[in-house]
C-alpha cells in the first residue's frame, strides 16, 4: 500500500518514506527499513523524524547482532 502511494509521489515525499519504513519495521523487516530510511535521510538530510527512526532502527539491529553473537557462544 505504502509503496504504491511512494510511487504516486515519485519517492519523493518522506512522510510516505517514514510510513513505509515502519510498516516494514513493524513487520520483522528491518533491512528494508533500514534501506527506506537512508533513501529518506537523503531527501531530507536535516529532518529530525527520520534520523531518530534510523538511529531507533540501527539500535534494534545492532541489538540483534549482538544477540546472535551471544548464542552462538
Amino acid at each position: 500500500m505504502y509503496e504504491h502511494a511512494s510511487k504516486l509521489h515519485n519517492h519523493m515525499n518522506t512522510q510516505v518514506l517514514l510510513y513505509m519504513a515502519r510498516a516494514h519495521h513493524d513487520a520483522g523487516d528491518h533491512l528494508p527499513a533500514k534501506r527506506v530510511l537512508l533513501k529518506a535521510l537523503h531527501l531530507a538530510p536535516t529532518d529530525i523524524k527520520v534520523r531518530l527512526n534510523l538511529a531507533f532502527l540501527l539500535q534494534v539491529l545492532g541489538a540483534q547482532l549482538l544477540q546472535g553473537f551471544v548464542l552462538q557462544e
